[in-house]
């Protein structure tokens, strides 16, 4: 690989230069072509993507250029796992019962041996756990995903927990330098393996609309619903009946007007 390949990472002004680029590479070269900024170090498409959304439109998440983290390999989790590494993204997987983690080896995915490895290693994090108190132990713990996780990768959070703990994510999300975004799915084991999931977003718009690849490996249908918490309350309002869906009514942000069908 040629060292400037995917040197095509930012336009920048000299007073962006800390903020934006010194703490995530040590070794630039500040020369501009067209504008841009240059590395003097061998850089991954995955790093070029994660560098060149820190400014500007983040560039399409494929498989060509990030690499995925999955953690909870559950029933739904594990098949969604399984789709995205059938749509030939490299996918790094964490579990804390290892076994059925190991149960991805077999069609290419990465078993980390811990939270740190994992988070690390990833481009873009996708959880999908069993409610609100395992999702901000996996996130928030002081050896979790946020203690760990590179500054400009993103978080895309597929769990069925509460708006108002979506909205603490997001937050935490933003004091470590990572997009964040809820994207509660709705279907069944039968859905997730044959890729026909609805999702229910909320967050970053930017990262939804960069996120499209990944969704298409999972799901049929995909909605922007608005900010943070929106998705996980649109999920909660689906489920209906509950007092969580109840809860979720109350949250605001759920009229047709704001969501948008891609």
């Amino acid at each position: 690989m040629d060292v400037w390949e995917h040197a095509y990472l930012l336009d920048y002004k000299p007073a962006d230069r800390p903020k934006y680029v010194e703490a995530f590479f040590s070794n630039i070269d500040w020369r501009a072509v067209e504008g841009r900024v240059l590395l003097k170090e061998p850089c991954s498409p995955g790093q070029a993507r994660k560098y060149s959304g820190l400014r500007g439109q983040m560039n399409s998440l494929t498989n060509e250029n990030t690499r995925l983290g999955f953690i909870g390999i559950g029933n739904m989790g594990s098949r969604m796992a399984k789709r995205l590494l059938e749509h030939g993204y490299q996918v790094i997987v964490y579990n804390r019962s290892r076994e059925a983690a190991e149960a991805l080896a077999k069609f290419g995915a990465t078993v980390a041996d811990n939270i740190a490895e994992f988070a690390s290693a990833a481009d873009v994090v996708l959880s999908s756990l069993t409610n609100d108190d395992a999702v901000k132990s996996v996130y928030a713990d002081p050896d979790g995903v946020f203690a760990h996780v590179r500054r400009g990768s993103a978080i895309i959070e597929m769990s069925t927990i509460l708006p108002a703990s979506s909205r603490e994510l997001s937050e935490l999300s933003r004091k470590a330098g990572v997009k964040f975004l809820d994207s509660p799915v709705s279907g069944s084991t039968p859905s997730a393996e044959e890729g026909t999931l609805t999702l229910f977003c909320g967050g970053d718009e930017e990262l939804f609309q960069a996120a499209q690849p990944i969704f298409s490996s999972i799901a049929s249908q995909h909605f922007y619903l608005g900010g943070s918490g929106s998705g996980t309350a649109m999920k909660l309002v689906a489920n209906g009946g509950s007092r969580e869906g109840t809860h979720a009514r109350n949250c605001g942000s759920l009229s047709n007007e704001c969501c948008r069908i891609q």
